[in-house]
């Protein structure tokens, strides 16, 4: 994430001295005694948004692109089958395994081409059901790299000050963030 001047640091506890001595919120708040800047926080899991329409993967549909619009999104896997001609599709993964393709993912794909969306960046960042913390954050860096003005996230979980703290960042150079709650 060089364009946002950051980087990830993963601290992997020994879990054998680290059940004995300090519990999860504890061993955060020493390891940020001991820097002077940096934001920590724990790998949360996220998990995917719900969607109840229908599925929309499997078949090209006859919508147009009415713009020159890109849109970032950051969810599930995406079928490219689904998307209209004239829509660019870009999809990257930021899981630690291939979940592939989802309905959510390729639900959320087709809103934005039926708004008129010419451009998809896509960022898969689950692994199986869900998604770490690290990997919304790189998915973000890569938007960031991309110079994706509007990025939509459909993610649910706990808050995360490494989430928020890029979020941040982001907004401060101009991305627009959608959060779908």
């Amino acid at each position: 994430m060089a364009s946002l001047d950051q980087a990830i640091v993963h601290a992997e506890p020994d879990y054998d001295v680290a059940a004995k001595a300090l519990d999860h919120g504890h061993a955060l708040a020493r390891l940020a005694l001991g820097e002077k800047e940096g934001v920590f926080g724990a790998n949360h899991y996220f998990s995917a948004g719900r969607f109840d329409g229908p599925a929309v993967h499997g078949g090209r549909h006859d919508r147009r692109p009415r713009g020159s619009s890109v849109v970032g999104m950051i969810d599930g896997g995406v079928a490219e089958s689904a998307m209209p001609e004239g829509v660019q599709l870009e999809r990257r993964d930021f899981g630690t395994k291939r979940m592939g393709i989802t309905d959510h993912g390729t639900a959320v794909a087709g809103l934005l081409a039926d708004a008129g969306v010419s451009r998809i960046a896509a960022a898969n960042v689950f692994s199986g059901r869900l998604a770490r913390a690290d990997s919304v954050v790189r998915a973000m860096g890569w938007m960031a790299n991309q110079r994706i003005p509007v990025i939509n996230m459909s993610l649910a979980g706990p808050a995360n000050p490494v989430v928020s703290h890029m979020v941040s960042l982001l907004e401060k150079r101009g991305h627009v963030i959608v959060a779908a709650i």
